[in-house]
Order: C-alpha cells, then structure tokens, then sequence
C-alpha cells in the first residue's frame, strides 16, 4: 500500500500542467518532458479528431525544445492561427487479465512499424523511450485568442537610500506617481526619464489601479516575465499586480504600463491589449480641463463597464475640483439623473437651479461636504448678475444664497478663514445676515489672537495684552484666564505705557488702597527693584495717584526719571507732565523743561510737542519752540505742525532757519489728520458773511470730520446763511458735532433751533438739555459791565469781577451805579420835608457780593450787598444820604459776546422816623423795599 502510494505521488509530480497562451488545449508534462494532450479536450478538438496523449512537438515550426520562447512566441501579436505539430503514438493493448504474463520487449505499437526506437526516460523532448525519436505526424491549426499581454521590460534600481524601503504608492497633486517608503517619506518618479528623487514637501493622496482597467478587456491575461510566461483571468491577474501602480506612458513610450515596487528595485511591464480595446484615458489634475474631457470620454464609452461610472465620476470630480465647474454638474447629473435637467440649467445661467442642485447635495453629505459639492456652491457664489436690473437683483440674491451655503460647507471641512470670505462675499451681494455674520467672526478671531499673543509663555505682547483688556472691558473672551485689570496690569509690566495708563483708571475707580491695586503695585515695585525698567514705568504710573503728601508721589517722580535716564521717552514725558507738588517739590530732579528737553532728545514727539508747548509761552523763546516744533512735526505729530504753523504766522524779526510759508505747516497737519490744521488753513478765506470758496469749504468740511469743535461750528454757520430749511438740518447735525467737542455756544445754538423747530423736530427738552449744557461748560468769563435798569438803581450801569478760583463755587464782586438828574425828590418826603422846589438829582451806589453754585458763574445765585442812595443839588441846602443791606437772588446767562440777567431782592433803606411826620407820634419803622434790576 506504501508502495503505491509513493508511485502515484511521484507521477503526479512528475505530471505538471503546461497551457499555450489563449490556446483552449490543455497539457501536462510528463516525465520525459513531452507536452501532452490531456483529457479534457474542448469538444471541437474531440469532433475533428484530436486525441488526448497527443504529444506536441513544434508550434509554428518552431521546436518546443524552449518551451519559455515558445509561449512568448504564441502570445506575442494580435489573435491569429497556430499551426501546432503533434506526434500521435498508436494506441497501446489493453491490459491482461490477471493471471497473463506479459513481456514488454515482445510488445508491438503501431510505432513500430515506422522502425522507430521508443527512448527510455532520460532521453530528450522528442524521443520516445520506447519508440525512439518522435516526428510530427499531425498538424492541427488552432485559432489564439485575443490576450492582455504583460511583459517585463526591466528593473529600475532604487535610489541608496530607498533600497529595501520600498512600503507603497501615492499620488501628487499633479497626478505623477510617488513612492512611499517605509518611513512615510515620497519619492516622485518621473515616468518620462525613469529618475526618482526625494520630495521636499506637497499633498499626496493614495494610488491604486482603477477597478475600470481590469474590465477593458475580457481577454485572458498573460504575464511574460525573463524566465516564466504565465496566463490567467483578469481576477488572476488583479490578484498579481495588486501593489502595482499604472502610467499611460514610460520613458517616452506610449501606453499602459505597470509598476511594481520591489526590494532592489522597480518592476517595469508594458501593457498591450488586444486589437479594439477601447482607451482608458487619464488626466492631469493640474490641469483640471483634461479631467473634464477624460470624465466625458470613460461616460461615453466606458460608463456600462464594471467600475466605468465610478471612474468616470472620479475623473469628473477632479475636474471639478481644479476650478472647472462643468465637472461639477456633469457629477451629480451622472450620479442622479433627477438632478440632469437643473444641472443643465445652471450651466446655461440659471443661478436658482445651481442653487436647489448644491442644496440637494448639501442635504445627502451635511457632515462632510465632498469635493463636487464645494465645487458646486463656489460656482454659485461666482456668477455675476446679468440681464435686466430686476433679473440682476434677484440673481445676486441667489448668488449670496450660494455664498452662503457655502460658508457652511468649508465651516464643516475646518476652513473658517475661507467661510469668512465667503460671508464677506454675501455681504457684498446685500445678505445683511451674512455681514453680521463675518464681523461677529473677524471679532471672535480677532479676540482669539490676542489671547494667545498676550498669554503666550515665551514672548508675550504688550499691545495685546493692552487689547485684550480692552476687550475683557465690554465682554467674556473665551480661553482667557486673564481679567481686564490682569491684563492692563501685563500690559504696564511689558512696558506698554497705555497699559500703565489704563490701569491707572482702576486705581481711581477703586481707590489706591483696593487689595489688588496695591498687590499690582507690589508687583511692579518687585520687578523694578529686579531691574526691569518697564516695570518702574509701570510702578510708577501707580504711585503718581498717591496723595502729593506721601512719600510715593515723590518716588514716582524719581522713578519716572530713572526710567527716562535708561532710554524711555515714554517715562521722560510722564515725568514733565508731574506736577512739582507735595513731597515731588523735595525731590532732587529735573524740572519739567529739561524733562520735556530729555523726551525731545530721545525722538519723542510728544516730547518735542510739549517743548515748545512750554517754550512758546515767552516771546524770547520762540526761536527754540520753532525748532522743538519743528522735530515733533517731522516726527509725525501733527498738531505739532499747526502750531508751528501759528508760530510761523506770528512777527518775528528774522525769518527762523528753514522756516516756510505757514500754509506749507497747516497743509502739512492737515494732510497728516489734525483737523485744527484743515480748520486754520481754510480760516484766511472765510468770508463775514456767505459761501466760503469751494477749496476753503472742503477744509472745513475735513476738520469737522476730524471732529473739531470749532470747524463744525464755523461751518454750521455757513449753512445757516444760507437760509433753507435742507441747509438748517446739515447745520443742526455740525452744532451737534461741534457741541460734542467743546464748542459750547454751539449747543446754545442748536438748543435754540429745537426750541423753533427749525432744522430740527421741535423738542423742549432737549433745548432745555442743551441750554444747561451751555450753562454748565461754556467759557467763563471774569470780567463783566453793561447796562442796567429796576429799582432802586432806575437806569445806569454795572461791572462785575469774577474771582478765578478753578474749582467749585464760583465768588464775585460787583456794583452799579446810577446818576438822575432831578429825580432826588424821594429822599427829602421820606424825612417829612416837602416837595423841594427844584427837584434835586438823585444818585444811586451799590456792591454785591455773589454766590454762583458753579465755577461758570452763571445760572442762579445768592447775593448780599450794600447799597447808597443819594439826593443833592436843586433847593436842598444839604446832600441827604440813606445807606443799608440788601439780601438777592438772581439769574445769569451768557450769550456769545454779551450776558443778561435778572435779580430780585430785598433791601433796608435806613428808617423812617414817625417824628419827623406827626410830633405826637415816636418810634422808627424799618424801610425795606424791593429790589428788581435786568442788566445786560
């Protein structure tokens, strides 16, 4: 039983299959090596013949002695005939019975009758062991199927550094192949020259033969390599070059080819399919019309094979992607036929159609919007308006539909830069929502980076440590660990002035003795004792609030100089601007110039500008103020300009050094955004009365846009004289304007209008807001005189003086006086005489001392005074004098250039002596009378 065991093992191994390529014959070696008919012939062969045991020697008169070259031979060239040549030995006798002894050298074949010696095993392919040498005695011509020929043409060795690296493929963004190692680095192979080189960087996406190549063809497939040729189906042949990666051409030879990554190098086989395979065609995706036309071309011709839809859409989508559109409706309506007639609609204008096929898309991947359904909504959002102004209006509310849409897509693929491009587009187009949008996002975006640049642990910014405080100021900004006071307080230790400054404002509104005020202070005292100058700016800032009195007001003065002395402007401004109060007069530091002097030298224009702030004040100074203003002009402070512009104007002996026209310095500040400039430029050509030139009015119009108080006023008057009811509102909204900005007779002004209606809805209250305004903030003034009239006074004038204390409740003294010629007879009836003959004149004296409840002097007030009435002249012999207190309440307002005023009061004029009118009467009464008296 072993026996036979072994005796069947070892001719099934010495039986293999062996086949001819796309050749329907099946054939097994044998152990002499001869190709044998098998048994299972189709069943033409049978019908016309053909036997198994047949022996096949040649094909096409070639010897089947290299069977390898054979086969290459066969699959090589289109289908065609072969002439296959076969030996056909007789048929051997049936087996004895058993029981028969049989000798084999008396046995007799139909072979040997030819005289042929059969040889024994060891002999070669065409010998017979038995028979001898083996002839062709049967020719049978045999039809070769058409075949998908795979043939080697080389190995590519690797690169040094890729042998043995060799993981898989990618692809480039232009489609070429890459080769990806073990280490996850690409290596760009250049199919034109075969070369392969290292790829510094780029997007690369996976690679794999489309599953549309392997349906081109239903032909068997044969795989020709040096030593081997192979045949099998084309899921035997998927299976053999499942690694392989696929180019339509290499090294300048068109066509299929597959490469096939190795350990020492790369596998090269050249595709040829059989005569009326259609093309697959390939693109380049960077450049996405090639996509197009290989996505139409695989639809017309291919698009009923297995894996042609998928391919052709593929193609499509890429086409879409590179910015060809087209490729995007060409998709959907490929994908869903539904979809074809308004994907034919958008591509011929009709913006509502894209917008209903991208919104259908939007609905099936509304967690991950494809490429084609980006490439869909940017076409929305790309069409202009065309056509009549009532098709355009609606077209570009489609299109800002279609902007808007897909500002949603790239929010969900995580590009929210580009979705906030979009918002802006829609914007444009008129979606209100959508501006709302974008700027809650920039403001979002805006508040995200400063957080990270302020809280950043290895190089924080000041600036936006400042910013953020800021922020923190009007609401919540996420990530933020820091508060608004923490952030200012960053901000001062960075040496940020501004943050100093700002921290400063919680110093006031929480007191200097507020915990985190004094930890702050602490802080900085810490850091400026470590060396850190910023931080002395920043301490001292803190302790510039403390009460002059204390000893930290004076150590801010000496801190704001040793931060001036290491090089801060910033600190050299701050100390001038210390008043030399309290214990800062004890301190020994500079003054304020030299300060101011110290800021100019370190290239300050502040510095430079409160320099000849402070030298312009002498006229001997001048000189120096011109060039203290000078630098901090071209420094870029532009006030400084106009005020070297008024320097200039004024009269000076000699012209300065480099000195110009004023106009060239007001121009100059009026260019470089201070709106006094533009105001004092156009002031020349103003006219008393009427239209200014046009050049003059535009400068005025520049400087009440730079919000300049008394440009705003000048040109609402301009309006105004000009006496229409649409001149009247443009010159109420520039007295409003210059109101605001410290023209306070202009809120006089306009109270008046709302009190007329004039250029404005009539409104009481806010005339009577405006006209408290007015009293509250105009300009007061020290001196007044003018008329008066009322009792006791009759007719004369007044005068009083305004004492000019800065704060609080403002004190005046006052009087008035009155000369009447015979009108004295009052005085002598009051003693009981008669009425003098000749009238004698009368006189009146009084002074005041006035009670204002505010430092304008203005509104209502308190009074005492006293006062003298005085009757001379005419029949009386003597001058008769009455004298006496007065106790007053009054009203005062200012008008531009006068003040009125109303005041009421009682007064005592002496007393009246019963006596002197009856004798038999005594006693005194009191003669107090009223006191009334306008004035203006």
């Amino acid at each position: 039983m072993l026996t036979l065991f072994l005796a069947l093992s070892t001719l099934l191994s010495a039986a293999r299959a062996a086949s001819l390529p796309g050749v329907p014959l099946p054939f097994h070696v044998d152990a002499e090596g001869h190709w044998v008919l098998g048994a299972d012939l189709p069943p033409a062969f049978a019908e016309a013949g053909v036997q198994p045991g047949w022996i096949l020697l040649e094909v096409d008169g070639m010897s089947l002695d290299d069977a390898v070259a054979v086969q290459r031979l066969v699959a090589t060239g289109p289908a065609r005939d072969l002439r296959l040549g076969f030996a056909a030995p007789a048929p051997v006798d049936a087996p004895p019975e058993a029981g028969d002894e049989v000798s084999a050298e008396g046995e007799e074949s139909t072979e040997g009758e030819r005289g042929e010696e059969v040889p024994d095993a060891a002999k070669p392919p065409g010998e017979d062991a038995a028979t001898g040498p083996l002839s062709v005695e049967t020719i049978v011509v045999v039809r070769r199927a058409p075949l998908v020929r795979v043939e080697l043409l080389g190995l590519l060795p690797w690169p040094d550094d890729l042998v043995g690296m060799w993981a898989g493929w990618a692809s480039s963004e232009t489609g070429a192949p890459l080769i990806v190692d073990k280490q996850g680095r690409n290596w760009e192979l250049d199919p034109a020259t075969g070369a392969v080189h290292r790829r510094a960087g780029g997007a690369a996406e996976p690679r794999t033969i489309p599953d549309l190549f392997w349906s081109l063809s239903d032909a068997a497939w044969v795989v020709v390599d040096d030593d081997r040729v192979e045949t099998g189906d084309r899921t035997w042949a998927r299976q053999r070059f499942s690694d392989a990666a696929r180019v339509t051409s290499f090294q300048g030879a068109a066509g299929d080819h597959l490469l096939v990554g190795g350990t020492d190098g790369l596998d090269v086989y050249a595709v040829s399919w059989p005569r009326g395979t259609p093309p697959l065609p390939d693109c380049n995706p960077s450049v996405a019309e090639t996509c197009l036309a290989s996505g139409r071309a695989i639809a017309h011709d291919l698009l009923d094979r297995p894996g042609g839809r998928e391919e052709a859409l593929r193609h499509l989508g890429l086409a879409c992607r590179g910015g060809v559109y087209r490729g995007c409706y060409e998709a959907v309506a490929l994908e869903d036929a539904r979809l074809a007639p308004q994907a034919s609609a958008c591509l011929d204008g009709d913006v509502s159609a894209c917008n209903a096929v991208a919104h259908k898309r939007f609905q099936r991947e509304a967690d991950a919007p494809s490429d084609v359904l980006m490439g869909l909504l940017e076409y929305s959002c790309q069409l202009e308006g065309q056509g009549s102004l009532g098709e355009r209006l609606r077209r570009l509310e489609d299109v800002a539909a279609g902007c808007m849409m897909l500002s949603q897509a790239h929010d969900l693929r995580g590009m929210p830069d580009q979705a906030l491009l979009d918002l802006d587009q829609a914007c444009v187009l008129g979606r209100a929502e959508a501006c709302d949008q974008a700027a809650a996002r920039r403001h979002r975006a805006f508040a995200a980076r400063t957080v990270r640049e302020c809280e950043d642990p290895k190089l924080p910014i000041a600036a936006s440590c400042v910013e953020l405080g800021r922020l923190l100021q009007h609401e919540t900004v996420e990530s933020a660990t820091l508060d608004d006071f923490g952030a200012f307080l960053k901000g001062c230790s960075l040496g940020l002035e501004e943050g100093c400054v700002l921290l400063g404002d919680y110093v006031d509104r929480w007191g200097i003795e507020n915990p985190r005020v004094v930890e702050a202070e602490r802080k900085l005292r810490d850091a400026c004792t470590a060396g850190q100058q910023k931080a002395c700016l920043g301490a001292a800032h803190l302790l510039v609030r403390h009460e002059p009195r204390s000893d930290a007001y004076a150590e801010a003065l000496l801190l704001f100089v040793g931060a001036c002395d290491s090089g801060m402007a910033s600190a050299c401004v701050a100390a001038a601007e210390q008043r030399r109060i309290g214990k800062a007069r004890k301190v020994d530091a500079p003054g304020q110039l030299e300060m101011w002097q110290r800021a100019c030298d370190h290239h300050s224009a502040r510095g430079c500008e409160g320099l000849g702030e402070r030298l312009a004040r002498s006229k001997k100074t001048w000189p120096q103020a011109y060039e203290a203003w000078t630098r901090a002009c071209d420094l870029g402070a532009a006030h400084a300009c106009t005020e070297l512009g008024r320097l200039v104007q004024r009269k000076h002996r000699e012209p300065w050094p480099g000195e110009q026209d004023p106009d060239d310095y007001l121009a100059r500040a009026c260019d470089n955004g201070d709106p006094e400039g533009c105001y004092r430029l156009a002031e020349d050509d103003l006219p008393r009365k009427g239209d200014p030139p046009e050049e003059a009015y535009l400068l005025l119009d520049r400087s009440c846009e730079g919000e300049y108080g008394q440009g705003c006023a000048t040109l609402a008057k301009v309006h105004l004289d000009r006496r229409t009811s649409f001149d009247d509102e443009i010159a109420a909204r520039h007295l409003a304007t210059a109101c605001d900005n410290g023209q306070f007779e202009s809120c006089k002004e306009l109270g008046t209008m709302y009190l007329r209606g004039k250029g404005v809805e009539r409104d009481r209250q806010k005339a009577r807001e405006l006209a408290e305004r007015f009293r509250l903030n105009a300009r007061r003034r020290h001196l007044r005189f003018g008329p008066a009239i009322g009792l006791p006074i009759a007719g004369g004038g007044e005068a009083e003086l305004v004492l000019p204390i800065p704060v609080g409740p403002a004190i005046s003294f006052g009087g008035s006086t009155s000369y009447i010629p015979s009108g004295g007879s009052l005085l002598p009836l009051l003693v009981g005489q008669d009425q003098p003959e000749v009238a004698p004149d009368y006189q009146y004296f009084d002074g005041v001392v006035r009670l204002y409840p505010n430092t304008q002097a203005r509104g209502l007030y308190g009074a005492a005074g006293f006062h003298q009435l005085r009757a001379a002249g005419g029949s009386l012999t003597e001058t008769m004098t009455r004298s006496g207190w007065s106790a007053r309440v009054g009203f005062r307002s200012d008008a531009r250039h006068l003040y009125t005023g109303l005041e009421v009061g009682l007064a005592q004029y002496g007393v009246i002596d019963l006596s002197d009118f009856d004798s038999d009467k005594t006693g005194i009464i009191p003669f107090i009378f009223p006191i009334v008296s306008f004035s203006m």
